[in-house]
């Protein structure tokens, strides 16, 4: 004979393991990590018109979420023409995901806590804050880049996503360009936060 003890005893088991369960559930970890960048496209189009030069870095991640040997860099050259004005744009794209996902809006909406960097290489010079002409006086590579786009913060400091370039002379080299989280503390210079992406593009500027 069940009794009325028996069945709150049977009922309190029953809230508790359906508890249990769901507290387990939402403990659980992603194997992937939400935003993993495995490619990064850098474009820049001539300002007066014509078919833009298209470089393209991309990193292969495992199902533990951790990269898969080396990037694969044979498409992350950048073909320039000297002395001419680009307009240029990056995009970040999250491979691991189905469909892949553009993660591009999500840092320029989150612009207060991103920014883009650009330095010409070799230098001796380090990072240099964005919001002047990022160029390296020293540089074999004759290119200079101006972020174009503003955060919505007061100060209105550089994101990065957009930028001028500027050719100079017939020269090659990298471009080092990295991604930056400041979530905390962002001020328009390189220090606060760290590094989602540091990767290089080679450039060839010719006549």
């Amino acid at each position: 004979m069940i009794t009325r003890t028996h069945l709150a005893i049977v009922s309190f088991v029953a809230i508790f393991l359906a508890a249990s369960c769901q507290k387990k559930s939402d403990n659980v970890t992603p194997l992937i990590p939400n935003e993993a960048i495995t490619t990064v496209i850098l474009t820049a189009t001539p300002a007066s018109g014509g078919a833009p030069s298209v470089a393209k870095w991309t990193q292969k991640y495992g199902a533990d979420g951790n990269p898969i040997g080396a990037p694969d860099t044979t498409a992350a050259i950048l073909e320039l023409k000297a002395n001419t004005t680009y307009v240029g744009t990056i995009a970040f794209v999250d491979s691991t995901q189905t469909p892949p996902v553009n993660i591009t809006n999500e840092i320029i909406e989150l612009g207060k806590e991103h920014l883009v960097f650009y330095q010409p290489t070799p230098t001796r010079q380090p990072l240099v804050i964005p919001n002047t002409s990022n160029s390296a006086t020293d540089s074999t590579l004759a290119i200079t880049l101006t972020p174009t786009d503003r955060d919505n913060s007061a100060a209105a400091f550089p994101v990065g996503i957009a930028t001028n370039i500027v050719t100079g002379k017939v020269s090659a080299g990298r471009l080092r360009i990295v991604l930056r989280h400041q979530p905390e503390g962002k001020n328009g210079t390189y220090a606060p936060g760290s590094s989602d992406v540091d990767i290089r593009y080679r450039v060839n500027i010719k006549q």
